[in-house]
């Protein structure tokens, strides 16, 4: 049962992320805002209120970031608007003559120049969240009649289940729109990668302490343990949980972190900086040891020799594999390419346990994957209907560990292509044409850091913040370079039209236009470094 703390930090983040605002520019204040808040808020308490979301650890941060930065934005709105008015009210003669004021077409053109375009990716967001929200509605249309099988009964989906539904997978997006809006720029990334980093370094001590002591921070601090106790003891020790869901998100963000230290060490422009950062993904790779995740350090060993010595070019073709196979792991599933029997035997020898527990997952996952099946566009809802239950004892004989076999059990392949495209497809898309994009170090790492998370994602449901932090981070750098690449065709009035009408998403305006003759004279644009 968690204690009165507990609820104080849930209900006073709000507060802190208006003093985070206040002291810090918007995209660092954001980013320290979910990731401080993902790491150190209680898991548990679970205020559940009908109509309004679930207030919780993983809708608190990005709400309380997305109106902390509405309320600013519109407060900067409106000093600007006043000292307009003010300037206005110093000089009546020019009013009065007409002097220096635009017409009222002049002004409904600058204002459409002004106006952010419509572009592909934005429309391609746009369809992704209409097919994700409008899945619940085909989820009811095919589920309203009840299961009875045996002592089961399971109830048929409702209308206010659809709006639950609907809830549930919109607060979901939260942090993902907090990055698409806030993590615009390239310092913004490198905050990002930075933030996670040291809270990579912050987790070790703690990660030292639950080593030594057992995990009972969350106990001493919040009043509870977050899972349970028994899965947390490891080949003679204790895995730690720190404040997370379970010892296994410890573990992918500590391999995030990492990976994201190795990034900055590749893009560190001296000798010093760089070997910092070597120094700091080396401690957190021993804390990763040392914190009993196989499946994450294997993942970590795997990613970070290449993003260390590998060329961008390596790196990119990587990641982005690594997205289509997660993005279409349900059908190589379904059609048995996976070799798992030949993985379970080869790990059998030197981890038996390890090997007991793949080969259980994979036998839940083959009868939950044909349970699937039955209904695979918009899946079988909630109430535990996409799960298998004992017809005699009622009891439930699967269970979901990937988040990927809860999506497409619960919403079908509506739900799944909608909500693994907000997280693959930016990869995917910048590792088909990162050469033709020009994209650096630091987006192709950021690449690679998501691909660890994809990988994750199929034994585990660590679906959380930071990874939809980086997905949202993406996909502005993708439309930035995109949109930097066609402008580049462009002539030179149109190129200045474009950077006018692209303003707010920060593309670099100094791509250099080809030579123009005028006049006999040859011209050549000043390019700027």
């Amino acid at each position: 049962m968690p204690n009165l703390f507990a609820y104080f930090m849930l209900f006073v983040w709000p507060l802190i992320t208006w003093q985070l605002f206040k002291r810090y520019p918007a995209t660092k204040a954001a980013i320290g805002a979910v990731i401080w808040g993902y790491l150190l808020l209680p898991e548990r308490p679970n205020l559940n209120f009908p109509v309004i979301p679930n207030i919780n650890k993983s809708i608190v941060p990005s709400l309380a970031v997305l109106i902390v930065y509405h309320y600013v934005k519109k407060n900067e709105i409106f000093m600007a608007r006043r000292a307009a008015r003010h300037e206005a009210a110093l000089a009546p003669v020019a009013e009065k003559t007409g002097e220096g004021v635009a017409s009222p077409i002049a002004k409904k053109r600058q204002a459409f120049l002004l106006k952010k375009p419509r572009t592909k990716v934005r429309l391609m967001l746009i369809l992704a969240t209409v097919f994700l929200l409008i899945s619940p509605v085909i989820t009811y249309l095919t589920n309203r009649a009840p299961i009875v099988d045996g002592l089961t009964y399971l109830p048929g989906i409702r209308p206010y289940d659809v709006a639950a539904y609907t809830r549930n997978l919109a607060c979901l997006l939260l942090p993902f729109f907090v990055g698409l809006k806030l993590v615009t720029d390239r310092q913004g990334q490198i905050w990002l990668l930075r933030t996670i980093v040291f809270g990579g370094l912050l987790y070790t001590v703690a990660i030292l302490i639950e080593i030594r002591m057992s995990p009972q921070l969350s106990t001493w601090i919040y009043g509870f343990f977050a899972h349970d106790f028994r899965q947390h003891y490891r080949n003679g020790g204790w895995r730690p949980i720190v404040f997370l869901a379970h010892g296994l998100r410890v573990g992918i963000f500590m391999s995030m972190a990492v990976l994201a230290a190795a990034t900055l060490a590749r893009a560190s422009d001296n000798g010093k900086s760089r070997l910092r950062w070597l120094l700091v993904s080396l401690w957190l790779l021993v804390a990763l040891y040392l914190s009993k995740n196989t499946g994450a350090l294997l993942i970590t060993v795997l990613l970070l020799p290449i993003l260390l010595v590998g060329s961008r070019g390596m790196q990119a073709v990587m990641a982005g594999i690594i997205a289509a196979l997660v993005l279409c792991y349900p059908i190589v599933r379904g059609t048995n390419l996976v070799p798992t029997e030949t993985v379970a035997e080869t790990i059998a020898p030197y981890a038996p346990e390890r090997a007991a527990s793949l080969e259980f997952r994979l036998r839940n996952e083959d009868e939950l994957l044909a349970h699937a099946n039955l209904k695979p566009l918009a899946g079988w809802g909630g109430w535990g209907r996409n799960l298998l239950f004992n017809p005699e004892t009622g009891k439930p004989s699967t269970i979901t560990d990937g988040i990927w076999i809860i999506i497409i059990g619960q919403y079908g392949w509506i739900g799944y292509l909608s909500l693994f495209g907000f997280i693959c497809l930016p990869v995917i898309l910048c590792a088909f044409s990162y050469r033709k994009l020009r994209l650096d170090t630091i987006d192709i790492g950021m690449m690679v850091v998501m691909a660890a998370n994809m990988i994750d994602l199929i034994p585990n449901s660590s679906l959380v913040a930071p990874i939809w932090l980086l997905s949202g981070a993406l996909w502005v750098r993708y439309d930035q370079a995109r949109q930097t690449e066609m402008a580049s065709h462009l002539s030179p009035r149109e190129r200045r039209l474009y950077h006018k009408r692209d303003a707010d998403f920060d593309i670099a305006p100094d791509v250099p236009a080809k030579p123009t003759r005028k006049k006999g004279r040859l011209n050549r644009p000043a390019v700027t470094s």
